[in-house]
């Protein structure tokens, strides 16, 4: 290996690493086969160093490099990847939980564990009430129907009537059976204020109207339907009022000669009865 030829080289290249390095374009050279040329006349010119001893220094370079400034960093860049698949499945199942987790709370009914909130089911179907329970788990029992407010085949009551009550407890749900049958009250004879306030304090709709009637004037004389009847709530009555007796009419007077008895011996007993009834005329 040639050691003196490598180092004239390196000796005389000093010189075109330092122009290609140049910060100024114009001092760089033009294109690679130029930088090669300088390179290889580089040793035809110079003289090669002499060789140091194994212990001695090494002399300092003569040509001085300039410290160029360090290159600013590359902005990272930024690559989207996809989470395993892992972290996907927790995910999904962290939210799964909190659904379990709020859907727990909303149907308790307190701090016990055991205690579930009641559905509100009062004047719902039936059906409908019976499957609300059974899904908040509780056990659930039909009484007897009974007489409420409700529409007819709809919950009028729940027992017990509480917001909570421990999972699997038993509810009983009362049917209704409609608004509870009034009989309307015999109110004939009564003033019309009497009669108006005892019907509507059984909460029935009444509706008074006028006619002549046997009892004096401003009197009941009777209610349609008729006393006795049963009726729903809120059903209307037709109250009639006393407008005193019919007024009655004259009898109109007959006019002579056409009170005739029958045909022949002059009128006969038809006539004198007549005589007799309206009385014997003149002469």
């Amino acid at each position: 290996m040639n050691h003196s030829r490598d180092r004239v080289i390196l000796a005389g290249g000093s010189g075109c690493i330092g122009r290609a390095l140049a910060k100024e374009r114009s001092r760089r050279f033009d294109s690679a086969a130029a930088m090669k040329a300088a390179l290889e006349a580089a040793p035809a010119g110079a003289a090669a160093p002499p060789r140091p001893g194994p212990t001695a220094h090494l002399p300092a370079t003569a040509v001085m490099t300039r410290v160029l400034p360090p290159a600013p960093p590359r902005a990272a860049r930024r690559t989207r990847r996809l989470p395993p698949r892992g972290v996907l499945v927790a995910a999904l199942g962290a939210a799964a939980l909190l659904v379990g987790l709020a859907f727990a709370l909303t149907t308790r009914g307190g701090d016990d564990p055991r205690s579930v909130a009641l559905p509100r089911v009062v004047g719902r179907p039936l059906a409908s009430a019976i499957s609300a329970l059974r899904a908040r788990g509780f056990v659930v029992r039909t009484l007897p129907a009974a007489h409420a407010v409700e529409a007819v085949g709809t919950v009028a009551a729940v027992r017990p009537n509480a917001e909570s009550a421990d999972f699997g407890t038993t509810v009983a749900v009362i049917p209704s059976s409609g608004p509870s049958q009034i009989a309307i009250p015999p109110v004939a004879g009564f003033s019309e204020d009497a009669a108006v306030a005892t019907l509507e304090r059984l909460g029935l709709d009444v509706r008074p109207q006028t006619a002549y009637g046997p009892t004096p004037s401003g009197t009941v004389v009777g209610t349609t339907p008729p006393a006795g009847t049963a009726v729903p709530p809120r059903s209307a009555v037709a109250l009639t009022i006393s407008a005193g007796p019919p007024p009655v009419s004259p009898a109109k007077p007959v006019p002579p000669g056409q009170a005739k008895g029958p045909k022949g011996n002059g009128g006969g007993k038809g006539h004198e009865k007549h005589e007799e009834k309206h009385g014997k005329g003149p002469g």
